[in-house]
């Protein structure tokens, strides 16, 4: 099935700029937890979707690229934090979007673009590790 990440996910041999100029641009040196799974299953990655800063905000906005935008009203938001990944499959470029949730990440984009998201409970998902989720708020989901 082909997907695409959130980019805050790594995936081998594809930077991940989580939104950010403040980081080096170095391709990922192998798949994150997510990833891995998915291509296991045998998910095929077409790219990287759009993510607000460190995916800290409910709209998908940064300085580094276009934002995303509601693919049935491109003067609005698709929201964030996995509002690219929302975007992308209400727009019919891929079936299935992994994204992120810990306060509304994949339920707020999905909402706004017209589509079912969920956030599934803690470690249904592999995750793997993340230093910026100390209380452990944050899933993957679809």
């Amino acid at each position: 099935m082909p997907l695409a990440f959130k980019d805050l996910t790594d995936v081998a041999g594809v930077v991940t700029t989580h939104g950010s100029g403040a980081l080096d641009r170095k391709p990922a040196p192998e798949d994150g937890a997510l990833a891995a799974t998915l291509k296991g299953a045998g998910a095929i990655s077409l790219g990287k979707t759009q993510v607000p800063e460190f995916g800290l905000t409910a709209y998908s906005e940064n300085r580094i690229a276009p934002p995303s935008r509601n693919p049935y009203a491109l003067s609005r938001s698709s929201g964030g934090s996995s509002g690219g990944s929302a975007a992308a499959v209400a727009a019919g470029l891929v079936p299935f979007a992994p994204g992120s949730d810990g306060g509304g990440s994949i339920r707020i984009p999905a909402a706004a673009c017209g589509l079912l998201g969920l956030k599934p409970g803690r470690g249904l998902v592999p995750a793997g590790e993340s230093v910026g989720d100390a209380a452990r708020l944050v899933v993957a989901g679809p």
